[in-house]
């Protein structure tokens, strides 16, 4: 399992995202166009690394309702 709270001893500076009270990720910043995320309820749990470009996909869908489950 990976967590990870820093990058090259730089700390990520998480921040919540939340659509309702209960479920929420954190995402941050980790530098040279890297997004990480994160469940806020499991935080020594993994951290999922992608680039920057594919985060900004994602919200875009899902903002666009692309990956609504109702």
């Amino acid at each position: 399992m990976l967590q990870e709270d820093s990058v090259n001893g730089r700390p990520l500076g998480w921040r919540r995202a939340c659509a309702s009270s209960s479920a929420c990720v954190e995402v941050a910043a980790a530098g040279a166009g890297v997004v990480a995320a994160r469940d806020d309820r499991a935080v020594a749990g993994e951290v999922l690394w992608m680039p920057a470009s594919v985060w900004r996909g994602l919200v875009l869908e899902i903002k666009g309702g692309v990956h609504d489950l109702a």
